[in-house]
């Protein structure tokens, strides 16, 4: 499950709702993010916030943490896109402008 959570949520709120979810099922694996400018981020002034950058701080995320990177998120598993408020216009964009073939619903 890749979560792009609401523009005033945090990694840190949503980690407090969806720890008690995930230790139910074993295997579940939960990628949490915060948006570039949220707590403990940095983005250069001039770059525009919007669902082009932020999927592709996405795409950039999910391939530091997959198998060519720091193999904590296994982004050769089926996962799904769980998107809501502005993140399911993020969500939205990086499933149609992305190639995830381990993709499997949003």
């Amino acid at each position: 499950l890749v979560v792009c959570h609401d523009f005033f949520d945090t990694f840190e709120r949503l980690k407090i709702v969806l720890t008690p979810i995930a230790a139910r099922y074993p295997g579940l694996q939960v990628l949490l993010w915060n948006y570039p400018g949220q707590a403990f981020t940095e983005w250069r002034e001039e770059q525009l916030l919007n669902n082009v950058f932020m999927a592709s701080c996405l795409s950039e995320l999910l391939t530091h943490a997959g198998k060519r990177g720091t193999k904590q998120f296994d982004d050769s598993k089926p996962f799904y896109l769980l998107g809501y408020g502005y993140g399911a216009s993020v969500a939205a964009f990086y499933a149609t402008h992305y190639r995830q073939p381990a993709l499997r619903g949003l």
